[in-house]
Order: structure tokens, then C-alpha cells, then sequence
């Protein structure tokens, strides 16, 4: 695996990339950011991990999941973007298994979290497989 995040398949038939469905539904302002930030993280060395923060550890019902910090706030209405997915820091591997917007604590879609869970446990389990984020 060369690349920092890796996109989640699941293992029905045929197989579903989770962060692929949730970006073909987003505008292009979304894909854009979303570009453009897993692009910027990724060109991080080992040592910007030290000094910066692109990603952090959820609370509450979505304790052990992390997510990517994605503001869009070139106009408004500002957008608060989430993908969100696992991460191996001792690897610098970050697992996609989807994304949610959220407006105070406020998600959207509001099953964001557990379905990442469920796809979680099947991961750790040996079920689906990764690959880079394409």
C-alpha cells in the first residue's frame, strides 16, 4: 500500500466502495475540497504528523472512528465536511468507510457513524478489502 488512505469494499456482491457512493453524490464544490484535502494530507512527510492535526478521533457514538477535518468556508453557506474511517497511525493508514455533514451536532446522514462501525467490525473481522483511494 503506497497510499495514506485506503478505500473500504465491502464484501457483497458486487462489492461496494462506501467513500466512492457518498462523493457521487456530492456537488463539485464538495469534490473539490474533498480532493484537495486528502491530496494535501497525503503529501504530509512523518515529520508534519508531529506538528499537524488534518485528522482526530470521534466521541460519543462514534468512539473509535476518526475523522478527516474538511471546512469549506469560501463562501457561504460554510460546510463542515467529515469523511470518516479508521485509522493505524503506526502505519499512516486511514480507512475510508464513509462521510457525513455536520451543522452543530447535527449529521447528515444521521446513520453515518453506525454504519462506519458495522463496516469496521467486518474489516477487523478479515471481511471486505482496502485499497488506495482512487
Amino acid at each position: 500500500m503506497s497510499s495514506v488512505f485506503q478505500d473500504y469494499f465491502t464484501d457483497d456482491a458486487p462489492p461496494r466502495n462506501l467513500i466512492r457512493e457518498w462523493y457521487l453524490l456530492q456537488d463539485d464544490r464538495v469534490r473539490a475540497a474533498f480532493d484537495a484535502r486528502i491530496g494535501f494530507i497525503e503529501s504530509f512527510s512523518p515529520l508534519d504528523w508531529g506538528r499537524l492535526n488534518p485528522i482526530k478521533p470521534m466521541e460519543r457514538e462514534c468512539a473509535g472512528l476518526w475523522e478527516v477535518l474538511l471546512d469549506l468556508k469560501d463562501h457561504r453557506p460554510y460546510r463542515h465536511i467529515r469523511p470518516i474511517g479508521i485509522w493505524y497511525s503506526d502505519e499512516r493508514l486511514f480507512i475510508l468507510l464513509g462521510a457525513f455533514e455536520k451543522s452543530g451536532r447535527i449529521r447528515t446522514p444521521g446513520n453515518a457513524c453506525s454504519e462506519a462501525i458495522k463496516y469496521k467490525s467486518q474489516y477487523e473481522s478479515g471481511r471486505g478489502t482496502i485499497n488506495d483511494h482512487a
